[in-house]
């Protein structure tokens, strides 16, 4: 299989891709055309390989999902607003004994 080279991006592929692996220019088509305009008929299709049989799996135990954890912040968010609740307090019982 003699490589030519593609006429959209000047990589060089196989006469026998279909397409250029580097920008998908249709190098079959370009093949198939050029082989007509010289008159030489199209080389008969590669025989495509038997599609692999279909394997069947048996499910596996269904086995319940493990609950994600959301990371810990509804426990850290909570002791800072504790935080700063008492702070609040502290502030506006300091405030008031100062009167």
């Amino acid at each position: 299989m003699p490589l030519v080279t593609c006429p959209e991006c000047g990589h060089r592929v196989s006469d026998a891709a279909d397409a250029c692996p580097n920008c998908g220019y249709p190098i079959a088509a370009r093949m198939a055309w050029e082989r007509a305009r010289a008159g030489q008929p199209n080389p008969p299709p590669a025989p495509q390989p038997p599609p692999a049989p279909l394997q069947y799996q048996a499910p596996g135990p269904q086995w319940p999902t493990q609950r994600k954890q959301k990371g810990g912040c509804g426990c850290v968010g909570t002791v800072v607003t504790v935080i700063i609740i008492l702070w609040v307090i502290g502030t506006c019982t300091a405030a008031v004994e100062q009167l």
